[in-house]
């Protein structure tokens, strides 16, 4: 849990990275692996992809790995641990490297199941850069080996990992693929005009209160200079609400619009910007599951709603609900 409180200062620091769940079944070994963690008290992973200065990313390998078989190395924070501090005692456990953190890219929840149980682990996933070329790991304990490859070596092991059909393993094929896309596309995020959106009619139609139109803040998220979305906040006399969430499609699957919800829930957090004033922060929608992971709830009293909420719920299907952010 400290480590999770850490997350808004550390995405202040290192970027807002893309945010990913994933579910993956585990075998026997793999989840009392996981089930030891959790009895220690970690259900969380920080995994590290060092570059060296010739553009080779460092991988290794623990003993009860097949042969061949590498990954990037990972590790957890300590209790009252700064996070900073763990992720470079990691790399230099598991690599010897002495490495800067460059930047938050990916953020993985995790389902493990294994027969009719499951955990959910968080994976924070960084790009890290060193000047140092020698590995030479430090736990040989728990390190069997590490290497430099290259990118195209980095695909070939990603292919490996997956034909291990071990769960654990599987997943990290997944992570190195999502974290490659991710580092290559960036995303970049910016306050916007209305007129600056190119759904703006689709938007308009959405929010038809003119009134409403001009409390509502927005931000474009672009990628590789092509528009990937946005999100607009309105200013309620006595609330916020997440009133406007569009992705464009080729960017479905992505964890892009988790990013941007993120984005404006560390803004009311650190109360910047629009945020200023302390109000609560409301969203309504068809998909409560979709952001309920985000740390948003269903009000214990529904008297709780704001009155606008519940008429605008009436408008739409049955299944629609209004959720509060409630900060963990």
């Amino acid at each position: 849990m400290h480590t999770i409180r850490q997350l808004p200062v550390i995405r202040k620091k290192w970027g807002y990275p893309y945010r990913l769940w994933i579910t993956q079944e585990f075998d026997d070994l793999g989840w009392n692996l996981v089930e030891q963690s959790r009895r220690q008290g970690r259900i969380h992973d920080v995994t590290l992809f060092i570059e060296d200065p010739q553009g080779r990313f460092a991988l290794m390998s623990k003993h009860s790995y097949p042969p061949g078989i590498f990954r990037s190395p990972s590790g957890g924070v300590h209790l009252h641990e700064p996070f900073d501090q763990g992720a470079i005692r990691e790399a230099k456990e598991e690599t010897g490297l002495n490495i800067q953190l460059q930047s938050f890219v990916l953020h993985i929840t995790l389902e493990i199941t294994h027969q009719e149980d499951s955990i959910t682990w968080e994976s924070y996933i960084f790009h890290a850069t060193t000047h140092q070329t020698r590995l030479q790991p430090v736990d040989l304990k728990e390190v069997r080996e590490a290497i430099w490859v290259d990118p195209t070596q980095m695909h070939l092991m990603i292919q490996k990992l997956k034909n291990t059909e071990n769960g654990g393993l599987i997943y990290r094929a997944n992570l190195t693929e999502a974290f490659l896309w991710s580092l290559q596309n960036p995303f970049k995020l910016e306050s916007a005009d209305i007129y600056q959106i190119p759904i703006y009619e689709k938007i308009k139609s959405k929010i038809k209160s003119p009134e409403l139109l001009e409390k509502t803040f927005f931000f474009n998220a672009s990628i590789q200079h092509l528009w990937a979305g946005c999100i607009g906040i309105t200013l309620h006399p006595n609330f916020y609400e997440l009133s406007i969430l569009e992705i464009h499609s080729s960017f479905y699957g992505r964890g892009l619009a988790q990013a941007l919800t993120t984005y404006i829930v560390d803004q009311w957090n650190f109360k910047q910007n629009q945020f200023a004033e302390k109000k609560d922060l409301w969203v309504f929608s068809q998909y409560p599951a979709y952001f309920i992971p985000l740390h948003f709830h269903l009000p214990e009293d529904l008297s709780m709603t704001p009155p606008f909420i519940l008429s605008e719920i009436n408008k739409k299907p049955a299944r629609s609900v209004a959720l509060k952010y409630t900060p963990f």
